[in-house]
């Protein structure tokens, strides 16, 4: 186990020591002065350590499991990792999202705070909306790609995306960019180095009872408890409000269609229109409960965010409009 994680750590820096001297080959030497950098390296180290600690856990956690498993569920167990690649995509987009707009309030303490608070909002329930839906597919996708006897997948990749639900309901990714915009990186390298050493342990106590689906559960309670920290430490330290009771609202449509689109996807005997179908209705049913759980404003600033968002926001720019008017009329209609 040690020797993987040796390993890992090695090539990681190696490789940043090949970009610093590629960088300066084609740029030359920087031009800054002490203060500048020791403010730049104050700054990044927390981010290094974090990027760090996510590289190490992974070997040190899969080296558990090959220990305990059959070979057959290590497969299962694998894939349901690659099969989560896209959230991990979507996260990241939500939170460049964010990296790039709040830099815009600095000087402006109320009004960082407003903001963040609002993206979290925002990206709290687009997030779970995009999880849900990826979720309501994934299990036909997979066996789409790599054959019914990858269906115990689905299963594990549900345990594993229910911590990255539980970051998006407490804001954690926005809270992090916050961090990052206010100059207080310690916090990330802080709660990299909590979640970390909390899936290390439980990955200790329930992969030897539970084998891949202690892993997953493993996985899961660190980024419970890493977005219960940032979720405090944003609250107390930076006066930041989250504002839970939105986020959980929106979670529900997004709940009830995952259901809805999983239970008659269930009921038919093809893997391509079981894909079809479960995709069609979660986007339908979910489109169409959200505007009886979000009022107009918080509904017209998160389609806003969503339209603004890198990779996926010029897919549903042109759809803006129509949409907010759809729900406008029909929300009207009905209440």
């Amino acid at each position: 186990m040690f020797g993987a994680v040796a390993s890992f750590t090695i090539a990681y820096t190696l490789l940043s020591v090949l970009y610093l001297l590629l960088f300066l080959k084609f740029f030359g030497r920087p031009r800054l002065s002490r203060e500048a950098v020791k403010d730049v390296i104050g700054l990044s180290l927390p981010l290094y350590l974090a990027t760090l600690a996510g590289l190490l856990v992974p070997p040190m956690v899969d080296t558990l499991v090959a220990r305990r498993v059959s070979d057959t569920v290590i497969g299962n167990y694998k894939v349901a990792m690659i099969s989560a690649t896209p959230i991990a995509v979507i996260t990241s987009s939500v939170s460049t999202a964010a990296l790039t707009s709040l830099p815009l309030l600095l000087g402006d303490e109320e009004s960082l705070r407003n903001g963040a608070s609002s993206y979290s909002l925002y990206a709290s329930v687009a997030l779970t909306g995009l999880m849900l839906g990826y979720m309501a597919v994934q299990p036909w996708l997979i066996i789409l790609l790599y054959g019914s006897s990858y269906s115990l997948a689905a299963s594990y990749a549900n345990i594993y995306v229910a911590g990255f639900l539980a970051d998006a309901v407490l804001g954690s990714y926005i809270l992090g960019s916050h961090f990052i915009t206010v100059g207080a990186t310690r916090w990330n390298g802080l709660v990299a180095t909590v979640r970390g050493a909390t899936v290390i342990l439980a990955a200790m106590l329930l992969v030897e009872k539970l084998g891949a689906t202690g892993a997953m559960l493993s996985y899961s309670i660190g980024e419970l408890v890493a977005a219960t920290t940032i979720y405090f430490v944003a609250s107390r330290v930076y006066s930041v409000r989250i504002d839970l009771r939105g986020s959980l609202k929106g979670l529900i449509p997004a709940l009830a269609s995952f259901a809805a689109a999983s239970a008659v996807a269930y009921w038919i005997n093809s893997t391509l229109a079981s894909l079809l179908a479960s995709g069609l209705i979660f986007v339908i049913l979910y489109l169409l409960l959200l505007p009886f759980f979000l009022d107009d404003k918080v509904l017209s600033g998160l389609v806003g965010f969503l339209t603004s968002t890198p990779y996926i926001g010029w897919l549903l720019k042109p759809f803006r409009e129509v949409y907010l008017s759809l729900t406008r009329e029909l929300h009207g209609r009905l209440v």
